[in-house]
């Protein structure tokens, strides 16, 4: 993790939340369906991609997969990778030895344009984890109806927020687009404006824009998927006070952000 250590950061977490969250749900589900939309691997360290999210991913399906075996659970566990590099898919494909107790199925296509493929692949009484994290920003939320409003799941959500701030100040149309369709029906531009009028003269703190764009995109996040909850977790750059991207989470259950939380 060297020179990434954000990426550390991020993955401490999902290491911790999706241990909990596989155990919990392995009691009531009989199918656990983990989705990476945005696989990689990049910049992986280890050959066996343990530095990677699908790595950990693939690691808290194992481990839950045995501990409810022991407890008479028998869990169906797949995990669904998609990568629309040809190069970076290669490696992924090399992952269904490794994991002979774990389904994986993978996909050398871009995430966007196979949505509904990706929901009709998960099984209607399957219980779906869904990790979103592009290396861009450029991603049409309503796009991703198809699966964030589907029954029975979770979502993470990489919000590229030093990127998606510095294209809020631009006048540029297409970034204007852009950032429209990344946060849909949230009225994100008059409420950055509101938020910079009262604020006066000495104009926002990084941190106030972050909470409003921030809050911008919770608010499509939890309309187009119907989330009860939505919280984030800020990913500061390693040698600075100033914040990188934030991790959205959306849940329909108390239970999921009290794990959230405690993670």
């Amino acid at each position: 993790y060297v020179d990434r250590e954000q990426a550390y950061v991020k993955h401490i977490f999902l290491e911790r939340y999706l241990e909990a969250l596989f155990h919990k749900i392995g009691s009531s589900y009989n199918e656990i369906v983990y989705v990476d939309g945005f696989a990689g691997p990049w910049l992986s360290a280890d050959e066996n991609f343990e530095d990677t999210s699908f790595g950990i991913a693939l690691s808290a399906l194992r481990k839950a997969k045995a501990s409810l075996k022991a407890r008479a659970r028998d869990v169906k566990m797949t995990a669904l990778l998609v990568e629309k590099s040809s190069d970076a898919h290669a490696k992924l494909a090399t992952l269904q030895p490794r994991f002979p107790d774990i389904t994986i199925k993978t996909y050398n296509k871009d995430f966007r344009a196979i949505v509904g493929h990706l929901a009709a692949d998960i099984p209607r009484e399957a219980f779906a984890f869904f990790l979103i994290d592009p290396k861009g920003w450029r991603i049409p939320l309503e796009q991703l109806r198809p699966l964030l409003s589907r029954p029975n799941s979770e979502v993470v959500f990489n919000f590229m927020f030093e990127f998606i701030n510095r294209a809020a100040s631009m006048s540029m149309q297409v970034t204007i687009q852009g950032l429209d369709e990344l946060m849909p029906h949230s009225e994100w531009r008059a409420r950055l404006q509101l938020a910079e009028e009262r604020a006066g003269q000495y104009g926002l703190s990084m941190d106030d824009r972050k909470d409003v764009l921030v809050g911008a995109f919770g608010d499509s996040l939890k309309q187009i998927g119907d989330y009860a909850y939505v919280a984030e977790i800020t990913i500061l750059r390693p040698l600075k006070d100033r914040a990188l991207y934030c991790l959205v989470y959306g849940s329909r259950h108390e239970t999921g952000i009290s794990v959230f939380r405690d993670c």
